[in-house]
């Protein structure tokens, strides 16, 4: 079932994963969306049952990153738009993102179960630290435990 999810997730992701190299405009969408079509802040304001002033306060709340989601979605609404609301992993894929944590878990498990032997003078090589680690990158990506995320 965990698998299954991640690639629904990975699915849904890879229609909005070019939205990652969009730069908003330098002063917020919703003063790029108005002033692009040539609406007044006293104009975009009764669309949305405030002030031009309410209007530039929400303006601001987005440029400093303050403006909540319902927010955004009333302006967008009132534009006659709509929000677009996504969050993507840095990497290619949800996926990818959970494999890459499972090595560095994994690695870092073996790496101490290693040491640990060591000290009981009972030294493994490198064929076998290998095979234990391909083992436990694969018991990790069956089971994915939370504490992978600690």
């Amino acid at each position: 079932m965990k698998k299954l999810r991640i690639h629904q997730i990975d699915y849904k992701l890879k229609k909005v994963k070019v939205l990652k190299k969009v730069i908003p405009p330098r002063l917020g969408w919703i003063y790029g969306l108005r002033t692009a079509m040539n609406m007044s802040l006293k104009q975009l304001g009764k669309r949305l049952g405030i002030t031009a002033q309410g209007v530039k306060e929400i303006q601001e709340r987005e440029n400093n990153k303050s403006i909540t989601i319902n927010g955004l979605q009333k302006v967008a609404e009132a534009l006659n738009m709509k929000l677009v609301y996504a969050i993507v992993p840095k990497e290619k894929s949800l996926e990818e993102l959970i494999n890459k944590r499972i090595d560095t878990v994994a690695k870092d498990i073996v790496q101490r179960t290693s040491t640990t032997m060591e000290l009981e003078d009972q030294k493994t090589d490198s064929q076998d630290l290998k095979r234990t680690l391909k083992q436990e990158v694969q018991e990790l990506k069956r089971k994915l435990p939370k504490y992978i995320w600690d």
